[in-house]
């Protein structure tokens, strides 16, 4: 037994280093992995972080080339560009925290790069578009335009300015949306055209009342092709909603919206660019995210439309009185 006793105590101790070694080499080849996929999870972010702070730096400059402007794109650039530099900040961060990163870390701020990356495409080229479209307007006028209205409300007055859209100017004023409606905001002795085009351009949310005799008013036509305009180039949101009409009715002009379309035709001719502009306008608008009158209440609907509009100002970060 004695004999026997070191030869097991050596055979332990070899079992013991063998393990060990075994351990440290897993060790050592674990760390391998976990470098080679820290590398590769850095690089992958890193080349999204070098695209993000290219496109920053050309945004910054076509800012910078319209000079005065720049309060015209205020909105979404200036927006875009704080949320680029947070994400650069939080890119570098992450570099030199102590301890190494974790997959999701990696790749939650990898889709958050990639998505600001996303939202820059085409966006020097549009700040151009928008500085030069207001170029030969004064600052002055479009600075005060500005800070005067959130909301534009688009409807036919004989069908709904006594009574739904009223109704709702009412609401959305007492939820302290600045909201333009023509028949109180206008001086008198002013072009209605002309201040009811600088309204428009000076909203970021329009709201259109689709109702039965809408599309019969080329002036509210003219109003639709100008906040799409504005939708384009400024990124203005629209919100339609159908009072007592099928949304179909207006994307396919059918029922009344096909009698006002044909009085139209007739009017300007068959092949008139203008009646091609205002049937497009309509299906264009018409298959935006809306709201449509199933309610018997119209309480409930105007509720519905608050509450929607207050969903679109908190994604624009905008702030009511």
């Amino acid at each position: 037994m004695s004999s026997k006793k070191p030869y097991a105590v050596v055979q332990y101790g070899c079992l013991l280093v063998t393990h060990a070694v075994k351990k440290a080499v897993e060790e050592v080849d674990g760390n391998k992995c976990l470098s080679d996929w820290f590398s590769k999870g850095y690089m992958k972010v890193e080349r999204q972080k070098k695209k993000l702070i290219s496109n920053r730096d050309r945004a910054r400059a076509k800012v910078e080339a319209i000079d005065c402007k720049t309060e015209k794109v205020r909105d979404v650039v200036f927006e875009w560009l704080k949320e680029t530099d947070m994400i650069i900040q939080e890119m570098e961060n992450l570099t030199i925290q102590s301890k190494p990163p974790s997959w999701n870390e990696f790749n939650e701020l990898y889709e958050k790069i990639k998505a600001l990356n996303g939202k820059c495409e085409g966006l020097p080229e549009k700040i151009i578009k928008v500085g030069s479209s207001f170029g030969s307007k004064p600052i002055e006028e479009w600075k005060a335009s500005l800070a005067k209205w959130q909301i534009f409300l688009s409807f036919r007055g004989e069908d709904t300015r006594q009574s739904f859209t009223g109704f709702l100017y009412d609401a959305l004023c007492r939820e302290g949306f600045k909201t333009f409606m023509d028949d109180e905001e206008l001086k008198g002795g002013e072009e209605i055209s002309s201040s009811l085009v600088k309204a428009i351009e000076a909203s970021r949310i329009s709201i259109v009342v689709f109702s039965e005799n809408f599309a019969d008013s080329p002036w509210c036509l003219d109003e639709l092709v100008t906040i799409l305009k504005c939708k384009k180039m400024k990124n203005q949101k629209v919100l339609p909603i159908f009072y007592k009409i099928e949304p179909s009715d207006v994307r396919h002009q059918k029922n009344s919206y096909k009698r006002a379309m044909a009085k139209h035709k007739k009017e300007f001719g068959n092949d008139s660019e203008k009646v091609k502009e205002w049937r497009s306008a309509l299906s264009e608008v018409a298959n935006l995210k809306g709201i449509a009158s199933n309610c018997s209440y119209e309480y409930k609907l105007i509720g519905e439309i608050v509450k929607m509009t207050n969903d679109i100002k908190n994604s624009l970060c905008m702030q009511t009185d």
